[in-house]
């Protein structure tokens, strides 16, 4: 396909550390940096566990929202896209990075939240009607 590009990455995994947040000195937007743990695939039930760790970053209000709701152990969803950057470092080396620049974010309830949210549902009584009830 020419001149057709997609550049769009849809991630659910555990923040495997505590979002850093910093605000730039140029324009004094809001950066929030994290790593999300994400499992991969696996292709039969004995295999062993494993997992990617992906750094991402969002900016302005939604790095706000970060630092504010997402904490480590977290389990989220996000919507953005690959970007890749290049620097040097002091030894004149050339460094690569690739991380995820995210666009949205949901919060995904944990199993603990979903658990209690169940119990709560389920422990409240429920009125069977019986054929006394109906009024014909």
């Amino acid at each position: 396909m020419a001149g057709a590009a997609l550049n769009r990455i849809i991630l659910a995994g555990k923040v495997s550390d505590t979002p850093e947040v910093v605000f730039g000195n140029e324009s004094q937007t809001s950066r929030a940096k994290f790593t999300l743990e994400v499992e991969r695939r696996r292709f039969s039930e004995d295999a062993p566990i494993s997992s990617d760790l992906i750094p991402v970053v969002f900016f302005g209000k939604d790095a706000d929202m970060v630092a504010e709701q997402v904490k480590q152990g977290s389990i989220i969803l996000i919507d953005g896209s690959v970007q890749t950057r290049t620097s040097t470092s002091p030894s004149g080396n050339t460094l690569y990075l690739t991380e995820v620049s995210g666009r949205s974010i949901s919060i995904l309830p944990t199993t603990q939240s979903a658990v209690a949210q169940e119990t709560t549902e389920s422990s409240v009584p429920v009125e069977e009607e019986t054929i006394d009830d109906v009024p014909f």
